[in-house]
């Protein structure tokens, strides 16, 4: 292939070919054996003038466009005849340059494993610090390249992870581990099984922290994707991209199980789309994601629902548009860059304008941060109020002391929804199989004056319903004489003395909480209790636990250690979630630059 050609000169040159269907490939300007003729010269020269080009820039161009042309016809060739694939290969750009091929011919009918077998080979590498990516998908190991989609001349992502040395090594196989980890933990903490996930009460919200009620089909795909796209996220946030888009894929992939009336809900999956188009972005690897065009449409559809084609509907609900507009700024730098990489310069100098006109209008005086941080702000509380407040530091520093109490209050409500949530899962069901309702519950003790055991029996037994909740008490004697709770602490207080647990917490029952009365009738009987009173622990809640129930049809499942920290470390990361709209945009502001100087020494 020919070296040192100029990227901008090819792309006018590609354009120029294209408009007047002038074929390389073909006489007069490639001889019957394959060599270049003279034509190309004189073409070379003809079109440095007509550009103003230098001509040998011109001249690489032409050679290299030509060689191209030749290898991709040999390659289509060899494919018709011998089902043989050539691939484009596309590397992150850290990777050492004398590592890199730009193509690998394969048969379309080998595993993924067995194209990671080969791709390993041929870089000298560890075949599990391989990761292939092709049409925004991870490769899967154990199916065919043909089966996921993969086709002659079409590119895939091969993204490699470091093995200088032993310790590296095994730090990337942790990272790559961890992907599934998080996974793992995510699917743990959306599971409504496991009692020790209803410690962290995870549950959906909307932009500003309230709740959003969603059908427990879809409930659980959704809190696993939005879990790895925030440890995705948070991944981001360090700028190891290829490492974070394997959290975001498989986030991707959780998301395309909810149903899209759901996803139109939350602009989650459109952020979602715009982070995995940076990270390849910042991979430089945009071209090699077929499916980008389509991941920023539809981005760009769920930020027009939300916010207007004029950001209008976010300045009449929220007063300003400072903080939303960020978001803008990186679609449109994307679509410009798909764009440019298609060939549609116009189109995309238009997108570059406009996205530099975005951040032209947000962008805030960093000193003017620092100001604002020595009030006591954050610098992302300061920049984003700053934003919304076009650079007045004292609207800015008002806006952001509202938006401390906003956010304290909504803080507040949610903790209290939470309260309910939890409390919730350990009072049980009803007899029909409903949760016990939590506000009638707190009603019966806090206002009528019944206690915990009386009102959550009365409850369960008459289905929630308040006025035969009560009738239920009146007609029951048991309960009306109920004036100690019979605990955890109580039972074991009872068995301690030499009886069996369950008998004890019958006993205890029977004798509505009085230790005395339970254990000189056990110890009188042998520690025996009647048949009924057994019967009527094991099918009334009786007991007021002192932690939560599993009574709700299934049992909990125990975690082991390794589930519990899966759940931990990926629950700090949730709960610790940065703002996604705190964008600085120095990067974007930079790739804005690199790009509009391209498309202009094109165009012009």
């Amino acid at each position: 292939m020919v070296e040192n050609f100029n990227e901008a000169v090819v792309a006018k040159l590609r354009v120029e070919l294209r408009q007047n269907d002038v074929k390389l490939w073909k006489e007069p300007y490639t001889k019957p054996d394959g060599t270049e003729s003279d034509t190309v010269q004189f073409l070379a020269i003809q079109y440095s003038e007509k550009f103003k080009l230098p001509l040998e820039q011109v001249l690489l161009g032409l050679q290299h466009l030509r060689i191209f042309a030749l290898e991709r016809l040999r390659e289509n060739e060899r494919f018709k005849t011998e089902k043989i694939a050539t691939l484009k290969i596309k590397f992150p750009p850290n990777m050492p340059t004398e590592l890199k091929f730009k193509t690998i011919e394969v048969d379309l009918t080998i595993s993924g494993r067995q194209f990671l077998e080969r791709l390993a080979q041929k870089l000298s590498t560890l075949q599990n610090l391989l990761k292939v990516i092709y049409n925004g998908k991870i490769l899967d190991c154990d199916s065919s390249l043909a089966s996921q989609g993969i086709t002659h001349n079409k590119t895939v992502m091969c993204m490699v992870f470091s093995a200088d040395n032993h310790e590296k090594t095994k730090e990337m196989e942790s990272q790559i581990k961890e992907v599934q980890n998080a996974k793992h933990g995510a699917e743990l903490l959306a599971s409504s099984s496991h009692t020790h996930a209803h410690n962290y009460d995870m549950h959906i919200t909307d932009q500003d922290g309230k709740s959003i009620d969603l059908p427990k089909a879809e409930r659980s795909s959704l809190m696993v994707a939005l879990a790895l796209h925030e440890k995705g996220r948070a991944v981001m946030k360090e700028k190891k991209y290829q490492f974070a888009l394997l959290f975001l894929l498989e986030a991707d992939k959780q998301f395309r199980h909810c149903q899209s009336e759901i996803l139109n809900m939350v602009d989650n999956f459109a952020v979602l789309c715009l982070d995995i188009c940076w990270c390849y972005m910042c991979l430089q690897n945009v071209d090699a994601l077929p499916s980008a065009a389509e991941r920023l449409t539809v981005c760009e559809e769920s930020f027009m629902r939300s916010y207007g084609k004029s950001l209008q509907r976010l300045l009449a609900i929220k007063g300003s548009s400072g903080h939303e507009v960020a978001l803008f700024v990186r679609l449109y730098l994307l679509q410009g860059v798909v764009a440019y990489h298609e060939g549609n310069f116009s189109v995309s100098r238009d997108l570059f304008a406009k996205a530099k006109s975005f951040a032209d209008s947000i962008q805030v005086d960093e000193d003017k941060v620092t100001e604002m941080i020595k009030l006591g702000f954050s610098a992302s509380e300061s920049r984003l109020a700053l934003r919304a407040c076009h650079g007045d530091i004292t609207a800015a520093s008002s806006q952001a002391f509202q938006k401390r109490d906003e956010k304290e209050r909504i803080r507040k409500d949610e903790k209290e929804k939470s309260r309910k949530r939890k409390l919730a899962h350990t009072l049980g069901v009803c007899v029909n199989g409903d949760d016990i309702n939590v506000d009638l519950y707190e009603q019966m003790m806090n206002v009528l004056g019944f206690t915990k055991r009386q009102a959550l029996e009365a409850l369960k037994q008459s289905n929630n319903s308040l006025n035969e909740a009560i009738e239920y008490i009146q007609k029951n004697p048991k309960l009306l004489a109920d004036n100690k709770k019979v605990t955890r602490k109580l039972i074991q207080q009872v068995a301690a003395m030499g009886f069996d647990e369950l008998s004890a917490e019958a006993a205890l029952t029977h004798f509505n909480g009085f230790c005395d009365q339970s254990i000189a009738y056990l110890a009188s009987n042998g520690g025996l209790v009647p048949q009924e009173w057994l019967q009527a622990v094991q099918s009334s809640s009786t007991l007021v636990s002192e932690k939560p129930s599993t009574s709700r049809g299934s049992a909990a499942t125990k975690l082991t250690t390794e589930d519990k920290t899966a759940m931990n470390r990926l629950a700090d990361v949730v709960k610790n979630e940065g703002n996604y709209l705190d964008i600085t945009l120095d990067e974007e502001n930079e790739y804005i630059s690199t790009y509009l100087a391209k498309v202009y020494s094109i165009i012009h």
